[in-house]
């Protein structure tokens, strides 16, 4: 095996071993952090996590209304363009 060959394997190996004790560094923390949040700060994110359910599913209701006005709305406004015997209606000049 020539020289630079034989840096080009230990340079990756350095690489490899950082990168590794990085990831467990990281994971560590990751855990250590991870266990101290107590069941107060659970509940309050799962309180969270419904009052945003709720929201979204309000907001999904409204939503579906609207969507159902503006249906409504469209064939209104079509049977008036199709029907001759509606005048049409003056805009006012701006």
């Amino acid at each position: 095996m020539e020289p630079y060959q034989i840096e080009n394997v230990l340079s990756l190996l350095i690489t490899a071993a950082a990168s590794l004790t990085a990831l467990w560094m990281i994971t560590r923390v990751w855990i250590h952090r991870r266990s101290r949040i107590g069941s107060g700060d659970l509940q309050k994110i799962v309180e969270a996590m419904q009052n945003l359910r709720d929201s979204v599913d309000s907001m999904r209701l409204e939503v579906g209304d609207v969507a159902e006005r503006l249906e409504f709305t469209e064939r209104v406004l079509a049977q008036l363009a199709n029907d001759d015997r509606t005048p049409r209606p003056r805009i006012p000049p701006a």
